[in-house]
């Protein structure tokens, strides 16, 4: 009894800790403003897209990209063995674009796909991003004068859920929120933890540098393996904190599909080598555990209700201010509610997803 007690405080107040961590880091961040004339010279970039199955949602990227204020850029897209009608939209949409390269790619898996399209790429900047997402108009433009003013080896660009107002999909795009914040919050001290494929860029040498640390075994995770391998040898990482290089994806559509992309994110746990990763993730898994653990024992021995509230209070207040300190960036709305819900089912979430990823493997890379 007094050992879980004793943890729990510990282990909150290692999380208070923590965030307090990510808070700073996020406001230390200045926004970065896009200027027109901080580009005196050219360099040629590429935009490259994996795509599976994609039917539905390459459209409205393709659509997207043929709206961008940059449009001097190099399209790539590969076709990794989709069933539907991918391919077909690439080949209709191809004499939209002055520069735009697609094929099918011949070994299943995103990252070899990928691979493929980075190897053909002809840009000095690689931007990535998934089919089912949307930029903004000005997203190319934006990390192309980001990456002219710093050079970074890899710039990590923000991505956000796009939800209507029914609470499942408000529960995923705060807690995808609080994610991105978070990594961004540790690249600014450069502790980088988080990116997201979703939007990444880099220089085409970095990632031919980089590219066997990738773990080839795995499916995907492609661009939590690039960030490892680029911190480990000591690459400049920088978040590009713009809501001009945002890129927008669909929440999913249900809880299987929800726990299936969690499942999948944490199946990759055993492959990560970074100390960082592994602290954050494992004080965030440990706190919601022992937090469960204090919960069940107040359950049976009432006088422990007072320090499961307390515990479960700070918990709850610090995640809040976190996710009401980005809250304009991610266009968040009733923030402290929806931070309470999320305080209530997080620990059995993280618990579920945690346990479930490691035993079940990574079976695909959707």
């Amino acid at each position: 009894m007094n050992f879980i007690l004793i943890g729990c405080f510990i282990l909150v107040g290692s999380y208070l800790l923590m965030v307090i961590f990510f808070i700073i880091g996020w406001k230390r961040l200045s926004e970065f403003e896009l200027s027109p004339h901080r580009m005196n010279g050219k360099f040629p970039v590429s935009v490259v897209v994996s795509c599976h199955n994609e039917e539905e949602h390459l459209p409205r990227l393709l659509s997207a990209l043929l709206r961008q204020t940059f449009s001097d850029f190099e399209l790539v897209l590969v076709d990794d063995h989709s069933t539907d009608g991918t391919y077909k939209i690439m080949q209709e949409f191809s004499s939209a674009f002055s520069n735009m390269k697609f094929f099918p790619s011949e070994i299943k898996g995103k990252k070899n796909a990928l691979q493929k399209a980075v190897n053909i790429a002809n840009g000095e900047l690689m931007i990535t991003t998934d089919a089912d997402c949307e930029p903004c108009e000005s997203w190319i433009e934006t990390i192309c004068n980001f990456y002219f003013q710093y050079r970074p080896d890899l710039i990590i660009a923000p991505v956000k859920l796009k939800s209507n107002s029914k609470i499942f999909p408000q529960l995923q795009k705060f807690e995808f929120a609080s994610l991105v914040a978070s990594g961004a919050g540790a690249a600014a001290f450069g502790k980088s933890i988080l990116c997201n494929g979703a939007n990444l860029a880099f220089p085409k040498k970095i990632y031919s540098i980089h590219v066997n640390d990738l773990h080839n075994e795995l499916l995907s995770g492609d661009d939590m393996f690039l960030l490892e391998s680029v911190k480990k040898s000591k690459g400049e990482i920088r978040f590009l904190k713009s809501t001009l290089a945002m890129v927008e994806t669909k929440t999913a559509e249900n809880l299987r599909d929800f726990f299936r992309q969690r499942k999948r994110w944490s199946s990759k746990f055993s492959a990560y080598r970074d100390k960082d990763v592994i602290t954050v993730a494992l004080l965030v898994f440990l706190t919601s555990f022992f937090l469960l653990c204090l919960f069940i024992l107040s359950l049976i021995t009432p006088r422990m209700w007072k320090y499961f509230l307390v515990c479960f209070m700070v918990k709850y207040l610090i995640d809040g201010y976190f996710l009401y300190s980005v809250r304009k960036f991610f266009d968040l709305r009733s923030v402290w509610f929806y931070a309470f819900l999320l305080s209530l089912i997080y620990p059995f979430y993280v618990l579920i997803t945690a346990v479930s990823g490691v035993f079940s493997g990574q079976k695909s890379w959707k």
